[in-house]
């Protein structure tokens, strides 16, 4: 099963040559299908694992599962839309909206609210949206 390593580079400058060091963060297995980024912070979407969130800074990874939301077909997430401060998400089980200020899905639509299918594969926002 392949990994996701998270990498922090640091450019060291001094005199000379600056000198670049890598240092492993975390390391997930997830199966990462978008990212994001919305200021210094970076949203993964796991079909796996629900939705990962790297603070910018010195934060913590933090990872969205079941508490958060993601049960069942909302679990896999396979497109990441930031759109008016909540992030749309393409899933095995509709489209789903998360507010990253409550950490939750707060709602969810499906084939009962006029989907053609459960398992939506993106979402996109049309221009004038």
């Amino acid at each position: 099963m392949s990994a996701l390593f998270l990498v922090l580079v640091v450019f060291v400058v001094g005199c000379g040559q600056p000198k670049t060091h890598f240092q492993t963060i975390r390391t997930f297995k997830p199966t990462v299908t978008s990212l994001v980024t919305i200021g210094q912070d970076i949203w993964l979407g796991s079909t796996t694992d629900g939705l990962i969130e790297l603070p910018g800074g010195d934060g913590q990874p933090v990872m969205w599962g079941e508490s958060a939301g993601f049960e069942g077909g909302v679990k896999s997430v396979r497109s990441v839309l930031p759109h008016q401060g909540h992030l749309w998400l393409a899933t095995a089980g509709g489209v789903a909206q998360f507010s990253p200020q409550e950490g939750k899905v707060i709602r969810t639509w499906t084939s009962a609210h006029g989907l053609g299918h459960e398992s939506v594969r993106w979402v996109a926002k049309a221009q004038g949206v």
